[in-house]
């Protein structure tokens, strides 16, 4: 609980800085995570730089975006990312979604 966990290392690159919740979010490149809460609730995070297979990252670096999960969108067979409109709580804000397997993901990146 409270780890940083990279499936298959996905990466975003950012070519400005953007505002994502109360944090900012500088231009530069990211791996893409979730991090494990109480009551097997998920977040999405962003760690800056690359992390190379096996490599434990530094948790004070680690950007948690305001996430909401959800298990029950269906299978994924493979990773899929993406960057989408909101829905719900998230309407009107650019958000980045993650569904592998049944976990499925959708992190704000701008207020």
């Amino acid at each position: 609980m409270g780890a940083f966990v990279t499936p298959r290392g996905p990466r975003l690159e950012l070519s400005a800085e953007l505002t994502a919740g109360s944090q900012t979010v500088h231009a530069g490149q990211y791996t893409i995570g979730v991090v494990n809460g109480e009551d097997d609730q998920w977040t999405m995070a962003l760690y800056p730089g690359r992390l190379g297979r096996g490599e434990e990252p530094d948790m004070s670096k680690v950007i948690e975006l305001d996430s909401s999960y959800r298990d029950d969108a269906g299978v994924a067979e493979h990773m899929l990312i993406d960057i989408t409109p909101g829905t719900g709580s998230q309407e009107g804000k650019a958000v980045i979604t993650f569904h592998f397997g049944t976990m499925f993901l959708a992190g704000v990146l701008s207020s």
